[in-house]
């Protein structure tokens, strides 16, 4: 929502003509004496005021080089309530924590003060070297941001220690808003750099626990929406602070090593910087960051949250939801436009802008609640992701969440109230081997456009024309992404490193498809040693190693994920035609390996790490490259191959996208150690 520019101007005047009246001789003498009063001793001057946004400010010199300063509220609401909060968070956090706080000399009413300034706040003025006001400095070295992030991760680590049994800050957040939106004029439908204190406890309040585990946008100094190039342009500049923020507070936890340092926002095993990356690179901060800032939620709803929720919306206009109310709402949504459309006359305002609240439609008209909105349908629980998008719901029919589901399946949604929400992977990080191109890459199609992020590891430096134009087809609107990075699996230790590195950077990971693979036909008399190693290290190896890394990550970071190894019905039978002895076993091998990492890694530990899945997907003849060079070496093959099957064909990789998924996501919940055969019929004749 914009300013109310009506509002802001009177406002300004009456701060303006308020502001005029406290310059005079009798004024700062009654100031100067008060100051004394509660902090002794030789005065030598007191500094012209300063005037903030919220508050004048007096600072009284003393002899001995200290000073001390007396704050008095502007024109703003509830001055009373302002200082004597202001005070309670500033003694509450200098209680509890090691924090520097001012030193509280004095604080009283406006009753209190004899000046008639009204409410006061008398403390101590902070010692610093101030040599300019906060820069942007693009170049500043590495050196120094870890200096200056370590104290800042430090006070952080400790106000996220801080709780309150209840707050109901997103109750109070709801009907600001909306109260602004109904009330407000016609715009509304428009040395070592050492830190020696913590200042400006006025701004502090009780928040949800989720806002400390959301990744701090002033880390760049300008938020997001005053960034050059705009929010894409600022996350790619932030990302790099990001991880420097996150590996000094990583230390600063080492080093704290308290009981209580790791028990917020209901995850008691994660630790605070854990918790940042799984935010960041879910982007969930997105939702708590909008539902903050009323000028920024309209843009980051409709370009970052609407499609992630509400599904595809090609225009990014609000008329593809109003379907999405109920006849009530709409009905109050029009009353209240006609009403805002009336004012537009008065003032000096000409421009409007429509705002369109979407809610569900078991809120009942004229009782809109935000809250519901935010807290129901954009979960801000730390260990969520997003939710599938909610499809329309018929007469009757709620969207509160399925008691069916208090058994404590591993998902992230309720079931019943949105289309096929169990297969939806919106926020949930995958890697592919062999994603190049062939059955892996139609694979990694399938999970981003089931709103995946996926990354995918191949062989080549660069990726060839298939998979450039499987990158543009993405449509970035399902939530989904496609990248790629170049990871021989043979190279185990990189393998490895590559694997934790994208899980670390992403604060998860949710899956892994295995399907690297190579092929040699060869009569099993005419085998060298070398052809056998090199197979193996590709298609066993190679295999075990990539599960292996994702599992680490997923025990890491407690995602209760799913590992799909492609096997091959070539695993299963003897395959006519197929001199392939090495291939042929490998790929039995892999079928054994699920069965074996899936007794491991299935079960739920103590610290609630596991529950991954392991499964095999095992296709028939397919149409991919590898199987191409084959039928060039021998063209009787093809022929061969489609009679030995029920279908007379052979399968294109598309046809194992819905498969892979099914493995893959929350669908097959109960499927583990299983081999999911899809053959055409082959083997079963």
């Amino acid at each position: 929502m914009e300013k109310d520019d009506l509002a802001w101007e009177n406002s300004d005047r009456d701060v303006e003509s308020w502001e005029r009246s406290l310059h005079n001789s009798d004024i700062y003498r009654g100031i100067g004496n008060l100051i004394l009063k509660y902090k002794p001793g030789a005065a030598t001057k007191l500094h012209l005021p300063i005037r903030g946004g919220y508050n004048m400010f007096y600072r009284l010199e003393y002899d001995d080089g200290t000073s001390a300063a007396m704050r008095i509220p502007s024109i703003v609401k509830f001055p009373e309530e302002k200082v004597r909060y202001e005070v309670a968070v500033m003694r509450y956090v200098a209680a509890n924590t090691t924090i520097p706080v001012p030193k509280i000399y004095h604080y009283g009413t406006a009753a209190e003060n004899p000046t008639g300034l009204g409410p006061f706040i008398i403390i101590e003025t902070l010692s610093l070297d101030q040599t300019s006001h906060h820069v942007l400095d693009a170049n500043i070295s590495e050196q120094k941001v870890e200096l200056l992030y370590r104290q800042m991760a430090n006070i952080i680590l400790q106000l996220s220690t801080l709780s309150f049994p209840r707050i109901e800050w997103y109750a109070a957040m709801a009907d600001m808003h909306l109260a602004q939106m109904t009330f407000q004029h016609n715009d509304a439908v428009l040395d070592e750099d050492d830190v020696v204190g913590v200042i400006d406890w006025e701004f502090a309040y009780a928040a949800p626990a989720q806002f400390s585990i959301d990744p701090p946008w002033w880390l760049l100094l300008k938020s997001p929406e005053y960034w050059p190039g705009g929010y894409s342009s600022w996350m790619e500049a932030y990302k790099p602070r990001l991880n420097t923020f996150l590996r000094v507070l990583e230390e600063e936890e080492e080093k704290g090593k308290r009981p209580d340092s790791s028990s917020r926002a209901g995850d008691a095993a994660m630790p605070l910087s854990q918790l940042m990356r799984k935010s960041w690179g879910s982007k969930t901060w997105m939702i708590n960051y909008a539902a903050r800032d009323s000028w920024a939620f309209d843009f980051i709803f409709w370009r970052y949250l609407d499609c992630a929720y509400f599904g595809p919306n090609e225009g990014g206009d609000y008329q593809r939801r109003l379907g999405l109310l109920a006849k009530g709402e709409v009905e109050a949504m029009e009353a209240l436009v006609k009403i805002k459309m009336e004012e537009i006359y008065v003032g000096s305002s000409t421009s409007m802008t429509v705002f369109c609240v979407i809610t569900p439609n078991f809120i009942s008209p004229l009782q809109i609640n935000w809250s519901d909105i935010l807290v129901n349908y954009m979960s801000t629980e730390p260990w969520m992701t997003f939710p599938s998008c909610p499809q329309p719901l018929p007469p009757g029919k709620s969207s509160r969440p399925n008691m069916s589901n208090a058994s404590g399946l591993p998902r992230d949604e309720p079931v019943g109230g949105k289309r096929f929400a169990d297969f939806h992977l919106g926020g949930k990080v995958f890697i592919v081997t062999g994603g190049a191109r062939g059955l892996g890459l139609a694979i990694a199609e399938a999970l981003v456009e089931a709103g995946g992020k996926v990354y995918c590891l191949d062989m080549q430096e660069k990726p060839d024309k298939e998979w450039d134009e499987a990158k543009s087809r993405v449509v970035p609107e399902w939530g989904g992404s496609l990248s790629y990075k170049q990871q021989d699996v043979r190279d185990t230790k990189h393998l490895g490193d590559l694997v934790a590195q994208i899980a670390d950077d992403n604060g998860q990971l949710n899956g892994i498809v295995a399907a690297a693979g190579i092929v040699q036909t060869t009569p099993a008399l005419e085998y060298e040693l070398e052809d056998v190693t090199r197979m193996l290290a590709t298609n066993y190896t190679g295999v075990f190693m990539t599960a292996q890394a994702g599992a680490r990550a997923m025990m890491k970071y407690k995602c209760r994920g799913s590992i799909c190894l492609i096997a091959s019905m070539s695993g299963v039978v003897a395959n006519k035609g197929m001199l392939s002895p090495v291939y042929n076993s490998s790929k039995a091998a892999v079928i054994q390996l699920a069965r074996n990492l899936a007794m491991e890694w299935s079960p739920v530990r103590a610290d609630g790490s596991g529950g991954i899945r392991v499964n095999c997907l095992s296709p028939g003849h397919i149409e991919t490259p590898m199987v191409l060079g084959l039928f060039e070496k021998d063209p009787g093959l093809r022929e061969t191959w489609t009679k030995e099957n029920m279908l007379g064909r052979l399968a294109t990789t598309s046809e194992f996208k819905g498969a892979a998924l099914f493995l893959i996501s929350e669908a097959s919940s109960f499927m583990t150690g299983s081999n999911l055969v899809i053959d055409g019929g082959h083997t079963a004749w």
